[in-house]
C-alpha cells in the first residue's frame, strides 16, 4: 500500500477493532480499506514532504521511517475521527515525529538507512548535459535581430 507502512502494520499498532471505530467503517469493508489508504498516504506524504528537501522521495523504507508514519498515522486516525480527541500519548509521539522529521529535513538526523539515500538535485538553475553549445556564433549568424 504505502513506501513506510502498510494496513497490516497499522492495525496491528492501533488494533482491528479500535482502527476500524476510527475510521468509521466496518474491517474488510472497501471504505474501510479506502479510509486506511487514505490515512496512510496522508502520514507517508507528511514524511516524503519533510524528505524532498534533501532526498528524492520515497527513500529506502527503514523501521526509524515506519514508527514515524506510524506516529503520524495514528495522530490522524484520531484526529479525524468523531470528536476528534487525541489521546496525550498519541499527541505527543506526533509532535516527537514532527520534530524527527524537521530534524531530517534539517540535516541533523538521518533517516536510519544504511545508505544514503539519493540527494535531491540541486533547483538553483539549469543544467545542460554536453560539450558543445546550441547557441554559439555560427548557430546564431541567421538570427533575425
Amino acid at each position: 500500500m504505502g513506501n513506510y507502512l502498510s494496513e497490516a502494520i497499522l492495525a496491528a499498532r492501533v488494533g482491528e477493532q479500535l482502527l476500524s471505530r476510527l475510521v468509521q467503517q466496518p474491517s474488510g469493508s472497501a471504505a474501510y480499506t479506502a479510509e486506511v489508504a487514505n490515512v496512510i498516504e496522508r502520514a507517508e506524504g507528511r514524511v516524503d514532504a519533510a524528505l524532498s528537501t534533501r532526498f528524492v522521495v520515497p527513500v529506502t523504507a527503514t523501521a526509524f521511517l515506519e514508527a514515524l508514519s506510524l506516529d503520524l498515522a495514528e495522530w490522524e486516525l484520531y484526529r479525524r475521527a468523531q470528536g476528534g480527541d487525541v489521546p496525550a500519548k498519541v499527541r505527543q509521539a506526533y509532535e516527537d515525529a514532527t520534530k524527527d522529521l524537521s530534524a531530517i529535513a534539517a540535516g541533523t538526523l538521518g533517516t536510519g538507512a544504511t545508505t544514503a539515500p539519493t540527494a535531491a538535485a540541486d533547483s538553483g538553475g539549469l543544467v545542460v548535459d554536453g560539450t558543445t553549445s546550441a547557441f554559439d556564433a555560427d548557430s546564431m549568424e541567421d538570427a533575425d535581430w
